[in-house]
């Protein structure tokens, strides 16, 4: 069983799903609890999904609920099931005076260190309206109670599992309101697998980019690619606990700078994965030697653009002259490896005003940019899955800049919040004939309460989790 290990992160869940926290085991770490904070430092050492109570300034490791059930519990629950059956709410009112325990002495017990179950003990002791409720009504006040008086920490690891359901359960929109079955959904209609080369467009916080790492467990390599001005962010990949020989396997790469490999190659006659007639897919049909459509940069929100006043702002000199900055010495390219005119043309239509990769050093210590030699096997072989989640481009100029880096019969898969923008990829991909296996779903799951003369459907629910389009890449006829 994996045990909690200090600098590890892990994922604090407080009260059965209430509230959900991340926290980085140190020495120093502690979680807020009500108004009081407690030392998490008990909890390194425990193996995870142990349950913790707090007491006095730290946490106390305690048994979880139903381990300590003796052979006489189904007796019980036969007795509480034919006293139910005599008892009934239609007497009770609520008007604040069944409860004689009055808030001064809860304050007391607490200062001289009572533990959360004896203030709930008590509180029931002197509740008259206790032992008038049903079964299921003294349930539910034990459990309110708890909640405020008790409450209860399970240590979980972070998985993709877990990470999307903490996420999805309060701040679904930073993860593209992904739930967790369509995830899954999408990790098996990309075939990821040990051994495979995924490229991942991410825009949802990197927990694509996590998935994938987490389902390749070192074996294979995840790509995240961004074409946008700024690079997004990829935090979720530091929640997870990936060893040194996953966190190797993970990188990330401007779109500009495989489309440059790939146009590379392209120039020096050698076959790329997905191109039949090379010379004559990298020129238009006026033979200018630029990209067709699909090869154009795609279009971002408004607010991410970079304008063309602070285009020609960064073109000028410190000194203010207003004149173009000379070319670095030190960045000259040798004759061997410069590219024609028409393929520097194109990359810099892309590639142009992007910012560098973070080199903050703990981000790069999980995500790390590729190799020259990387990136050229990657555009020799092509990709074997394609993930985007690029809920702010259009899916399919998205689509037609990624594709052409697939190998054929490698699988593609597409997320998107609203369903129209798939509909209109899915058409175009149907008229270009360029994939086949066409698929449009909605991923739909419904969670269902199972207890004693209990089972049915939970209350709330959410409506959608949000559409995938999927299917495999073929060579153009």
């Amino acid at each position: 069983m994996e045990v909690v290990k200090a600098g590890s992160c892990v994922l604090l869940d407080i009260n059965n799903g209430e509230h959900f926290v991340f926290s980085r085991l140190t020495p120093a770490a502690t979680v807020k609890l009500g108004k009081a904070k407690y030392s998490l430092a008990p909890v390194i050492g425990c193996p995870f999904g142990s349950q913790f109570e707090p007491k006095s300034s730290s946490l106390e490791r305690s048994s979880r609920a139903g381990d300590g059930k003796d052979n006489n519990a189904g007796e019980e629950e036969e007795e509480e099931e034919e006293n139910a059956a005599t008892k009934d709410n239609r007497n009770l009112i609520d008007d604040n005076t069944a409860q004689t325990l009055s808030a001064e002495e809860i304050h007391s017990m607490k200062r001289e260190g009572s533990s959360g179950q004896e203030i709930v003990n008590a509180l029931i002791a002197n509740s008259a309206s206790f032992e008038s409720k049903t079964t299921f009504s003294q349930e539910k006040y034990k459990r309110k109670k708890q909640k405020k008086y008790a409450p209860r920490v399970i240590i979980r690891c972070p998985t993709a599992k877990s990470v999307c359901e903490a996420y999805f359960s309060k701040t679904p929109a930073k993860i593209g309101f992904i739930r967790v079955d369509s995830l899954s959904m999408i990790l098996s209609l990309a075939n990821v697998g040990e051994m495979s080369n995924v490229l991942v467009s991410d825009m949802v916080g990197g927990l694509l980019t996590a998935a994938v790492a987490e389902r390749l467990s070192g074996f294979g390599t995840v790509c995240s690619v961004y074409y946008t001005p700024k690079a997004p962010s990829l935090d979720i990949v530091g929640l997870f606990n990936f060893d040194s020989a996953t966190s190797s396997r993970i990188f990330r790469v401007r779109l500009s700078t495989l489309l440059e490999s790939y146009n590379s190659g392209l120039q020096n006659g050698e076959p790329a994965p997905l191109v039949v007639e090379q010379e004559k897919n990298m020129e238009d049909d006026s033979g200018t030697g630029k990209l067709p459509q699909s090869e154009q940069p795609m279009d971002v929100q408004p607010e991410k653009a970079v304008t063309e006043a602070e285009q020609e702002k960064d073109m000028e000199d410190d000194s203010g002259t207003g004149k173009p900055l000379q070319s670095n010495p030190s960045m000259d390219v040798q004759p061997e490896k410069a590219v024609t005119e028409a393929s520097q043309t194109s990359v810099s239509q892309i590639s142009e005003n992007l910012e560098p990769v973070s080199t903050n050093p703990t981000k790069q210590r999980l995500i790390q940019q590729p190799s020259n030699e990387d990136v050229s096997d990657w555009v020799k072989t092509g990709f074997s899955s394609l993930i985007v989640g690029a809920l702010n481009a259009d899916p399919l100029k998205t689509l037609q800049q990624l594709l052409p880096l697939l190998a054929p019969s490698a699988p593609f898969v597409i997320y998107h919040t609203y369903l129209q923008p798939l509909a209109d990829c899915m058409f175009a991909l149907q008229k270009e004939r360029t994939a086949v296996s066409l698929q449009l779903s909605e991923p739909w799951m419904r969670e269902y309460q199972v207890l004693p003369s209990r089972t049915h459907p939970h209350m709330q629910m959410s409506s959608t989790g949000g559409y995938i389009l999927s299917g495999i890449k073929t060579l153009p006829q």
